[in-house]
């Protein structure tokens, strides 16, 4: 399947929900940086949530994402627009650390720290700045916690990466974004879910992904 980032919305407007495939694109982000497991990983869960941002932000803004943790990764730092341009570097990409519950240990890579987000207009207007503590260093995690305190948005964020045993990229890369309850009151969501949401899908431009 070709990358994808697909958008949501409720009949009524109240739940709103993004996905993206981004098997490709972080694929494409491993080759050029070269990196190991656990940073592929990484930079393809921070890849795919910064997408899921970019999303969400106004048509005349870009978003940037920077984890700084004390770990052996470094930082991780992700830019990304409305219409799904995307690019993003980790500070060192040879790093890789053994398994952690038979899963590839992001978290212990980026260590403790901070998030720091970054809203982006076009314009002359001033940039908007949020730093939020990292909850685990897992980057959905850290992205969710960022939406709940800074932009009072309950979101559940899932990124996920898969590696080969050869580091290359499998085709089940993948995040998503499930539906927001902005009111955390539970009759929406029974009283949404039979609605037919307006859905819209396109490509996602890798055009600027270095």
């Amino acid at each position: 399947m070709a990358d994808r980032l697909a958008r949501t919305l409720s009949a009524d407007g109240t739940v709103r929900g993004l996905a993206a495939v981004t098997t490709e694109l972080v694929e494409e982000a491993r080759v050029r940086h070269g990196t190991l497991p656990t940073a592929t990983a990484a930079l393809g869960r921070a890849l795919t949530a910064g997408l899921l941002l970019g999303g969400l932000s106004k048509a005349d803004e870009r978003v940037s994402l920077q984890w700084s943790g004390d770990g052996p990764l470094g930082s991780i730092l992700v830019d990304a627009t409305p219409g799904g341009h995307v690019r993003g570097f980790v500070s060192r990409p040879q790093t890789h650390l053994p398994a952690r519950a038979g899963k590839l240990d992001v978290g212990g890579a980026v260590g403790r720290g901070v998030l720091c987000v970054m809203r982006i207009p076009l314009g002359e207007a001033s940039p908007y700045r949020s730093i939020v503590p990292l909850v685990s260093g897992e980057i959905g995690t850290d992205v969710a916690s960022y939406l709940a305190g800074s932009e009072q948005i309950p979101s559940v964020v899932g990124v996920g990466v898969f590696v080969h045993a050869d580091g290359r990229v499998g085709a089940t890369a993948d995040a998503d974004r499930p539906p927001a309850v902005p009111t955390g009151e539970p009759k929406i969501t029974r009283e949404t879910k039979p609605a037919a949401p307006k859905r819209v899908v396109k490509p996602i431009d890798q055009g600027s992904l270095f």
